[in-house]
């Protein structure tokens, strides 16, 4: 799952998902909740870390895959 952290602005790190998995608007929700159980993770509305960055990042993963919502992954190795 793609999670906004400390890294994305590391040099040398990238994200690059290899797999997209669709999402309803109530899965954003949720998401957004549980964030905001921690209140010293949110950050400011125009920062990943903020229910409005979560929701714009569903929305672009949507966007990839044509669809409204999406969680993105990187796959590194496959099990099986």
């Amino acid at each position: 799952m793609e999670v906004a952290s400390s890294t994305e602005s590391g040099i040398g790190i990238s994200f690059d998902p290899n797999l997209y998995i669709e999402i309803k608007k109530k899965d954003v929700e949720k998401k957004i909740a549980a964030l905001e159980l921690y209140d010293e993770e949110v950050q400011s509305p125009t920062l990943l870390r903020s229910s409005r960055g979560i929701r714009t990042i569903a929305a672009y993963r949507g966007m990839q895959i044509r669809k409204k919502y999406a969680e993105a992954f990187m796959i590194k190795r496959m099990i099986g």
